[in-house]
């Protein structure tokens, strides 16, 4: 899945839930340049695959939002 320029995916922060994204293994999700990827707060992102982000991406997480890493997978910024 990607997330192209100019586009924004955004998991939202919702009341009384905790809103999750899950990135499964051998998937990706890559942020193209000039795409953004916000994480707001009380959200939660599980890389069991990867997560890209490239060079004139955007990767705005609250410090409220939870990332968990599985596997050997991992997040990369490219």
């Amino acid at each position: 899945m990607e997330v192209g320029p100019g586009s924004t995916l955004i998991l939202s922060e919702q009341a009384k839930k905790k809103p999750a994204l899950y990135i499964g293994p051998g998937a990706q999700l890559v942020v193209k340049k000039g795409g953004t990827l916000e994480l707001q707060p009380h959200t939660k992102v599980t890389i069991a695959g990867q997560l890209i982000v490239e060079e004139g991406a955007h990767f705005d997480r609250s410090p409220l939002a939870e990332v968990q890493q599985l596997g050997t997978d991992k997040l990369r910024a490219k």
